[in-house]
C-alpha cells in the first residue's frame, strides 16, 4: 500500500499544480489508495500532473495506474473477448437449435454486460447481420463502462476489472474503522462522485 510518507509527498505535489485541498478529501483519497503501491501511486500522481487541468479524481489516479487501462479501453477490450466467446469458443448442441455458445473461460463481467447465456447467443444469431453486431456492441460497451464505473476502481492490463482495491460491484465500499452513521454515508456518496470523474469536493 502507498505509504503516508509518499502519499503526503505525492499530495503536496498535486495541490502544488492543482492547488490545495481539505482534510476531508485527503482522507478519502487515503482510504481508496490503501492497496496501491509506492511506486505506482507516484507514478500516476506524475502523470496527473502532466496530463490533468485540474486536481485528479480517484478515478483519474486509478486509472493512471502503470498496468491498468481506462474504463474505455477495458470495455474494447471485453468486447474482444465476447466476439471470440460467441463466435470461437465452447459450443453445446441442443437437437432444436443446434450448436450454440456456451460462454465457457469468458469472465463474469463480460458475460453479465452481454446479457447473460441468452445476450451471447443472440449475438452469436446475428453473426450475418452488421447492423445487430454494431447495435449490440454500443449497447455492451456502455453496459460494461457503467459497470466500471460503478463498481471498479481500475482495470487489469489485460481488461478485466480490479475490485481488490476496495470497492466490489454495486458500490460497496470497504469498510472504515471508526467511520459509521452519517459520516460514512457523506463518505460513500462523496467516493461514489469522485470515482465516477465528477467533482465532490474542493477543486
Amino acid at each position: 500500500m502507498a505509504s503516508l510518507k509518499v502519499f503526503i509527498s505525492m499530495m503536496a505535489r498535486l495541490e502544488a499544480a492543482f492547488g490545495t485541498q481539505d482534510d476531508a478529501r485527503h482522507a478519502l483519497y487515503l482510504d481508496m489508495m490503501h492497496d496501491v503501491s509506492d511506486p505506482d501511486f507516484v507514478a500516476s500522481s506524475e502523470r496527473c500532473v502532466r496530463e490533468l487541468r485540474t486536481f485528479p479524481t480517484i478515478r483519474d489516479i486509478l486509472d493512471r495506474l502503470p498496468g491498468r487501462l481506462s474504463l474505455e479501453q477495458s470495455a474494447e477490450a471485453a468486447w474482444t473477448r465476447v466476439m471470440a466467446a460467441a463466435f470461437h469458443g465452447p459450443t453445446s448442441y441442443n437437437p432444436h437449435t443446434g450448436s450454440f455458445p456456451t460462454g465457457e473461460g469468458l469472465d463474469a463481467d463480460a458475460l453479465d454486460a452481454i446479457g447473460g447465456a441468452n445476450g451471447l447467443y443472440r449475438l452469436w444469431e446475428a453473426e450475418d447481420d452488421p447492423q445487430q453486431i454494431g447495435f449490440a456492441r454500443r449497447d455492451f460497451i456502455e453496459r460494461y463502462r457503467t459497470m466500471g464505473a460503478m463498481g471498479a476502481k481500475g482495470f487489469l492490463s489485460d481488461g478485466r476489472p480490479m475490485r481488490e482495491l476496495g470497492m466490489g460491484r454495486g458500490g460497496v465500499l470497504p469498510r472504515i474503522e471508526g467511520v459509521g452513521g452519517a459520516d460514512l454515508e457523506r463518505r460513500r456518496t462523496a467516493a461514489f462522485a469522485l470515482i465516477a470523474g465528477v467533482d465532490g469536493g474542493a477543486a
